[in-house]
């Protein structure tokens, strides 16, 4: 028959043949919670967001994103974002289409090429001094071939839009295709 001890830290005589030891107890819910914070913080997120400033541009003057479309049991959603730093008079001077020439590279090397314009008065927020933009480009879709594509965008004309900061792309998966 087990007799309680002294030397064992944290011990509860429950009855004469019975010690429990709370410590165990506390550290088991304790190591459960650490290891669904870990599986939960280590696991794929549900989206990336780039954004290259009009300074990172490569020399054709396109601003390049690499898109991992390797995850077989997603959707996807593309959006591209931006903002032009102008005052009313500059941003009412620009064309009323920004025009964006797409160019996009599948992990096998297939090219495919759009050009698509976002309207000049589409933006989601603006300011006396600025003009923030965020547009779906494709929404729910599933690639042809998993893998890593490149996207690059040309801002056809980008000399008109004085104050352009940079192209961003939002890249988001959910569900099931």
């Amino acid at each position: 028959m087990p007799v309680p001890s002294d030397n064992i830290p944290y011990s509860i005589n429950v009855s004469a043949d019975m010690t429990i030891k709370t410590r165990y107890c506390l550290l088991h819910p304790v190591l459960f919670l650490m290891m669904l914070s870990a599986a939960v913080c280590c696991s794929a997120p549900a989206g990336r967001e780039t954004f290259v400033k009009q300074s990172g541009r490569d020399s054709g003057g396109r601003y390049v994103f690499s898109i991992d479309l390797g995850d077989s049991i997603s959707v996807h959603t593309l959006e591209f974002y931006t903002m032009i730093d102008a005052s009313d008079r500059d941003f009412d001077a620009m064309p009323a289409m920004i025009p964006l020439r797409i160019e996009v590279v599948s992990p096998s090397g297939e090219e495919y090429s759009e050009t698509v314009g976002l309207p000049r008065d589409s933006y989601v927020r603006k300011t006396p001094f600025s003009v923030q933009y965020g547009s779906v480009y494709r929404e729910g879709f599933v690639p042809s071939e998993y893998g890593m594509w490149t996207l690059s965008v040309k801002v056809l004309g980008e000399d008109s839009f004085p104050g352009l900061r940079g192209m961003g792309l939002r890249h988001s998966m959910s569900g099931n295709p």
